[in-house]
């Protein structure tokens, strides 16, 4: 076991080598100390990139609260991993105060920090009508990624509006964003969606199906009736659907 000497890394931070003060960081991170967390938020102004990404990292790590000021600026970071972190701290923080910060990396040229705010936007499950817009829009992303983490923010967030958006996507080409898409659906609980989410059980995708199977299960007793007429339907056409549906039943009664 290799003893970590901690006074000497620390040391390390104000060294002018910034290869010195990276490899400190990352050792002073993986111990996951809070009583570190200040080291860490003073590096977060390093001028060097790779030694802000490597704060920014630790200080992930710590799950920490009430440092929101620090890390807002670093959402305008000139690296994309940086504003991707920035973002996912920012989101465990759950406040709709930081919206306003969140929403312009919406359109963020890199991708990978658009996942990052899209699943912030989830965790703080607030967003207001401009903000549900822009989601709703990046549901027909050419990215599927996108796709699928806007619909999940969807769906976290409650936004009932979504629900036809959500309905529609139920038909995207890829299964992974149709899988979603139920799952936001059965979140959303409205009735309006148990039609589309019963059809959907038909899927080719099995993932997709699982996902309509359990989001039909949180409509409880109130998708009894709607899966009882659709099995009748599938006693002739779709043997297969109606054994489905029959499990459906079961596990809705038996609660």
């Amino acid at each position: 076991m290799v003893l970590i000497n901690t006074e000497e890394l620390l040391a390390a931070l104000k060294n002018e080598d910034p290869n010195r003060r990276e490899k400190a960081l990352y050792e002073l991170g993986r111990l996951e100390d809070p009583v570190l967390q200040p080291y860490f938020i003073d590096a977060l102004e390093d001028p060097v990139t790779r030694v802000r990404w490597r704060a920014i990292q630790a200080v992930r790590k710590l799950h920490p609260t009430g440092i929101e000021k620090k890390i807002i600026p670093l959402l305008q970071d000139e690296t994309p991993l940086i504003r991707a972190e920035a973002a996912q701290i920012l989101g465990t923080h759950k406040s709709k105060d930081l919206l306003p910060h969140l929403s312009p990396l919406l359109d963020d040229v890199d991708h990978q920090v658009r996942y990052r705010v899209m699943e912030a936007l989830g965790d703080i499950g607030a967003i207001d009508e401009s903000i549900m817009e822009k989601l709703i829009s990046l549901l027909k992303d050419i990215d599927t990624g996108i796709r699928v983490n806007a619909a999940l923010a969807l769906g976290k967030c409650r936004y009932g509006p979504a629900l036809p958006h959500l309905i529609e996507a139920l038909k995207d080409i890829n299964p992974n964003v149709r899988g979603i898409s139920a799952w936001s659906l059965g979140v959303l609980g409205d009735k309006a969606a148990l039609e589309p989410l019963i059809r959907t059980l038909s899927d080719n995708g099995e993932s997709v199906r699982v996902f309509a199977y359990q989001a039909i299960t949180a409509f409880g007793e109130e998708a009894v009736a709607m899966l009882e007429k659709a099995k009748d339907q599938a006693d002739q056409q779709d043997p297969d659907l109606k054994i489905y549906i029959d499990h459906l039943l079961d596990d809705i009664i038996e609660g």
